[in-house]
């Protein structure tokens, strides 16, 4: 039984006659960090909604745990992955305690213990030092600080992946150091596997991922910023 995670295997995908990625084939192991870099529509954004399985590959087959994305259901799939976005929408007023909690709703049955949804939360929040924002709105927060909170629903959630859509956007030289030192430690507290999409060049990881079209992965970083700058 392979040890893989994930498996994308000769995946393609095209909006109409365009064909957007092109036989692409990687895995990740549980616990794996990669990093993916591209350029301004190269795909990345459409790669990570495959993943998610928001939309459909033309051709081939993204598996976790070697069952095809496109049979698990939705809860599922959240067990198995899920997306800290760019942006958090503004859907609702929610507290940031309240939308935390929102990550454990994929668990929650009748005979559910919500205590123990309480004690995580609480304790994700402490984590993150997120104790004075706990029943502020998510509304009034700063960018910085709504990272933060996506970040503690995602842990929340429990998905053996993460996928991370630009996390260092919108913050500042400290706040991006702060971020990735974060990032890190979290890792390797909570074990989950993930890629995490970016244009920064100090970020660390397993693997580097460079994507136009197709993946070429790398173990060192300057190849892959070397790869990346000659497809400018």
């Amino acid at each position: 039984m392979s040890n893989d995670l994930l498996c994308v295997d000769n995946m393609s995908f095209s909006y109409g006659n365009e064909s957007l990625l092109e036989k692409l084939s990687f895995s990740i192991e549980a616990g794996e960090n990669v990093v993916l870099y591209g350029l301004n529509g190269s795909g990345k954004t459409t790669l990570l909604s495959i993943l998610l399985g928001m939309i459909q590959p033309s051709e081939g087959s993204v598996t976790y745990n070697e069952k095809s994305v496109a049979d698990l259901s939705s809860v599922e799939r959240a067990r198995i992955v899920t997306l800290v976005p760019q942006r958090m929408q503004d859907v609702f007023p929610f507290t940031v305690k309240e939308y935390i909690l929102s990550g454990r709703y994929i668990y929650m049955k009748a005979s559910h213990s919500f205590d123990r949804d309480e004690h995580q939360v609480t304790d994700i929040i402490k984590r993150l030092g997120l104790e004075a924002l706990m029943y502020r709105s998510i509304l009034a927060l700063s960018g910085g600080e709504r990272r933060k909170v996506e970040i503690a629903r995602a842990l929340c959630q429990d998905s053996k992946i993460v996928l991370f859509d630009e996390p260092f956007v919108f913050l500042d030289i400290r706040e991006k150091d702060h971020m990735k030192k974060l990032l890190h430690q979290l890792q390797q507290e909570h074990g989950f596997a993930s890629i995490v999409v970016t244009h920064e060049e100090s970020v660390s990881a397993n693997r580097f991922f460079v994507l136009n079209k197709s993946v070429v992965s790398l173990s060192n970083r300057e190849d892959a910023l070397c790869l990346l700058k000659n497809k400018e």
